[in-house]
C-alpha cells in the first residue's frame, strides 16, 4: 500500500514538509546561482529546528481550521 498522487497534492497537513522543502529548494537554487559549491547543511540545522518549534506555537495557539481546539478529551 503506497500513497495515492492525490493524497500527495491535498494541501492540509503538510505545512512542515512543504515548509522544509521550500526551503531546501531555495537554499539550493541560491547557492547554484552564486556559484558556491561547499555544504551549508550544519549551518541551517538549528535555525531550521527554531523555526518548526516557532511554527508549531504558533499552531497550538492559533488553533485549528475543523474547531477541535480546546476540546476536552476522552483519554486517560
Amino acid at each position: 500500500m503506497g500513497l495515492h498522487w492525490s493524497q500527495v497534492l491535498q494541501p492540509g497537513g503538510k505545512t512542515i514538509v512543504g515548509g522544509l522543502l521550500g526551503g531546501w529548494l531555495g537554499v539550493e537554487l541560491v547557492k547554484k546561482l552564486v556559484g558556491m559549491r561547499s555544504r551549508t547543511g550544519d549551518l541551517f540545522a538549528v535555525p531550521l529546528c527554531v523555526g518548526i518549534a516557532i511554527g508549531r506555537i504558533g499552531c497550538f495557539f492559533a488553533g485549528l481550521a475543523d474547531d477541535t481546539y480546546g476540546n476536552a478529551t476522552t483519554l486517560p
